[in-house]
């Protein structure tokens, strides 16, 4: 803790006790400034007064309370790669839709031709609607027919590294059966979605 006067030139450095408290012998109708640091913590600062106060008080107290420094996230390097699109299904179906089908061609070719080595994860879904078991194994089925169209049409399986279904799990909005919602809205839900964990 350093007590600065009002051009900011250090005046006196006093360190807190274990529990946080601190004592420094200031004089009377000055103005100062309190610049507080420790390691892991960002840095507080604020101007402290003693004037105008009552000659019978004898101490001042201004309370700091230190905000740690947050660790920053690890990131992954975003992919230069748009195009890999959801597909969507129609209620209780699993088979790949003909306007899915061009989505899907762009993903072999990027696989293909662009990015030879990329490995992707299909993960699937569907609405909140009918009993979660079933949904479940509904969902695992739309992963399967996504990824047997991309085996078919030339992607080397072992660039799949998995695909699997998790059925109502991760609904995209709010549509968990509490709300009324639009066949649009519940479409949203029923996707499939690619996941790229390589691309070189």
């Amino acid at each position: 803790m350093t007590l600065l006067d009002t051009d900011g030139k250090p005046i006196a450095f006093v360190e807190t006790d274990s529990d946080g408290n601190y004592d420094i012998n200031i004089d009377r109708d000055t103005d100062y400034k309190l610049q507080v640091t420790k390691d892991g913590y960002i840095e507080d600062s604020r101007d402290i007064t003693s004037k105008n106060i009552d000659k019978n008080v004898s101490t001042i107290t201004e309370d700091f309370v230190l905000n740690k420094i947050q660790e920053p996230t690890p990131t992954v390097e975003p992919y230069p790669i748009v195009e890999l699109a959801p597909i969507y299904f129609d209620f209780d179906k699993s088979t790949i839709r003909d306007q899915d089908t061009d989505g899907l061609n762009r993903i072999v070719d990027l696989m293909l031709n662009t990015y030879p080595e990329m490995a992707i994860e299909i993960e699937s879904h569907t609405d909140s609607r009918g009993p979660a078991e079933y949904n479940k194994r509904l969902s695992v089925k739309r992963a399967k027919s996504t990824y047997n169209y991309l085996i078919e049409h030339g992607v080397n399986k072992d660039r799949i590294v998995s695909f699997k279904g998790l059925g109502e799990e991760q609904l995209v909005n709010e549509c968990d059966g509490s709300i009324k919602c639009s066949k649009a809205q519940h479409e949203l839900n029923r996707r499939t979605q690619f996941i790229v964990s390589k691309i070189k």
